[in-house]
């Protein structure tokens, strides 16, 4: 929409965002002012292509209560792209993009010689891929290039949901790789020697895409998405922190309870025996107000944490295992589990107590500073 000071203010919509040539583009107009629009009240409308060209003018000035309906037309040999809709209407003018598209299927299929489900040491191994005409044969002698995509998620465990597997002080990266560019041989085959990531991951799993394109000689692509997911890790562990009194994750002060640990493998079994290492930190958040020269001034914050505890744990035949905790004061904390077998971590933050069970004196702190120069 657009609006002018003293003006009437505008809106447009039309009945989808993507359309293809030979479609009829059915676009609203509204218009309205604090007195109305008069029955006559003159609207200019042009359809420009990808190009700039103009390819549809109309000037219009009937409208119902400030409605205006414009029927615009379109070819079968219209270029593709993004059309530009310009109104004007008085001294107000606005654009509104709109997409023509040729919708194709795909004239090649694409099979992969993996799994949907593969561990780390999997991506070195050798991949094929194989490409097919529709009508079975093989896609021969064309220029295809492999992508990859991934992201880095949280795994899921269905028996576990109200466990954190990853800790929140990770970043979850994401990234391209350019894997190969060839031309398929005879058979309509090929070969990517192995996936090496730029990265390592401490935590999580891989979700990843392999995103192919086959050029046929028209020129014309047959793009191909395969999904798979990397199991980076053979045991996960994660970690669950009691609901609090006043809703949220939190612990009571004064009081010896328990925080959850599991650890299972990648199919989501329990495994036993496993050797973690559990601390607690306390954390501490200060801000202060900085004034600049003049009249500017902001807020700089920083955060701390303190580690306040250490203990090895052992997971039982539930895979299991119990950290048990005291906390005497109120604040934010941060706890962190470790399997030292695979050095996978978690770990999740939570408050402990209320803020009301303290004096105020115990969380504020007055420190004028005053520079002796400017």
């Amino acid at each position: 929409g657009a609006h002018t000071p003293d003006g009437p203010t505008a809106s447009v919509y039309t009945q989808r965002g993507l359309r293809r040539p030979r479609d009829t583009i059915h676009f609203t107009i509204i218009m309205f002012t604090d007195k109305g629009i008069p029955d006559k009240f003159p609207v200019s409308v042009k359809l420009a292509n990808p190009l700039g060209k103009i390819v549809y003018q109309r000037n219009l000035s009937d409208n119902l209560m400030g409605l205006y309906s414009v029927k615009i037309p379109t070819a079968d040999n219209d270029i593709t792209g993004s059309y530009v809709v310009s109104v004007q209407a008085g001294l107000l003018e606005f654009q509104k993009t709109l997409m023509i598209e040729t919708i194709k299927p795909n004239n090649i299929k694409v099979s992969w010689s993996i799994a949907e489900k593969l561990g780390m040491a999997d991506l070195k191994n050798a991949l094929e891929l194989k490409a097919e005409w529709l009508i079975g044969y093989p896609a021969a002698g064309l220029k295809t290039s492999v992508e990859l995509n991934y992201r880095v998620a949280p795994p899921v465990f269905p028996k576990y949901r109200e466990f954190s597997f990853v800790s929140p002080e990770f970043e979850l990266p994401s990234g391209e790789i350019e894997l190969r560019s060839g031309i398929l041989d005879s058979k309509g085959m090929l070969n990517i020697p192995g996936i090496e990531l730029p990265q390592t991951f401490r935590a999580g799993n891989l979700n990843a895409k392999l995103i192919t394109k086959v050029t046929e000689a028209s020129g014309q692509l047959s793009v191909d998405y395969f999904p798979f997911t990397v199991h980076a890790f053979e045991e996960y562990v994660g970690v669950k922190i009691p609901n609090g009194l006043y809703g949220g994750k939190g612990l009571e002060r004064g009081k010896e309870q328990e925080v959850s640990v599991v650890v299972v493998d990648r199919k989501g079994n329990p495994v036993k025996d496993t050797r973690l290492t559990a601390e607690l930190y306390e954390v501490s958040s200060e801000w202060w107000w900085e004034i600049h020269s003049g009249d500017l001034s902001d807020v700089a914050t920083a955060s701390y944490k303190r580690q306040i505890l250490k203990r090895k744990l052992l997971t039982d035949r539930n895979g299991k295992a119990v950290l048990k905790i005291n906390i005497g004061n109120y604040g934010r904390y941060f706890v962190r589990i470790v399997n030292e077998k695979n050095e996978y971590e978690t770990g999740d933050y939570f408050y402990c107590g209320w803020s009301f069970d303290q004096k105020e004196g115990d969380f504020v702190n007055i420190l004028p500073f005053k520079a002796e120069k400017d």
